[in-house]
């Protein structure tokens, strides 16, 4: 575990290369666990080595063809690479059918495909749960980011910032936000939350 959230961090400062050492040391001393898997795909997702993730995924899914978070990772893979069929297959086994999980890959991976139409409605069902349950503001900033909404995204990073959410440790490494990085107000969110661009 010590090596899986060392990862995590050298992860979330853009020391990419340490991070996999450090993964793949945790993956060493516990083969068997889905968790030390799935986060060997997550540390190649922010690392841009995406068709490595890809064979990690398929690797973790020979221990469990079913394991929530190894589709997770790999949608979100399949998302950057730009196979946005396979991302949202991926997204649709997330998680439970109206977790905020899984309604927020599949909301990015839709608005991505251009299922415009699909993401907002998807975007509205996340709204209506924030009514009654927490949804990361950091969530809602993806979801506008892939929408090609950009101020709506550092809105919600915004009120994210003030929420003090943990999803903020990968501000700076986060495929996701890549239309939001020449903006002077993610640049100065960056600041706030005491990173930097790798």
């Amino acid at each position: 575990m010590a090596h899986r959230w060392y990862a995590a961090y050298l992860t979330s400062l853009g020391r990419h290369q340490e991070a996999i050492r450090e993964i793949n040391r945790s993956r060493e001393l516990d083969p068997l666990s889905l968790m030390a898997n799935t986060e060997v795909v997550r540390t190649l997702y922010y690392a841009r080595q995406y068709e490595q993730a890809v064979a990690e995924a398929h690797k973790a899914e020979l221990l469990d063809p079913d394991y929530p978070r190894t589709h997770f990772w790999l949608g979100r893979v399949y998302a950057q690479l730009g196979k946005f069929p396979k991302a949202i297959a991926e997204a649709e086994r997330s998680g439970p059918t109206d977790s905020v999980i899984r309604l927020t890959e599949l909301a990015y991976a839709r608005a991505r495909a251009g299922q415009t139409a699909e993401a907002r409605a998807l975007l509205q069902n996340l709204r209506e749960q924030a009514k009654l349950v927490y949804v990361a503001a950091y969530d809602f900033a993806i979801i506008h980011t892939a929408l090609g909404e950009n101020e709506q995204a550092l809105v919600s990073l915004q009120k994210a910032h003030y929420e003090h959410d943990w999803a903020l440790i990968v501000l700076g490494v986060e495929p996701r936000l890549d239309p939001l990085r020449s903006h002077s107000g993610f640049q100065s969110w960056l600041s706030k939350v005491g990173l930097k661009q790798p």
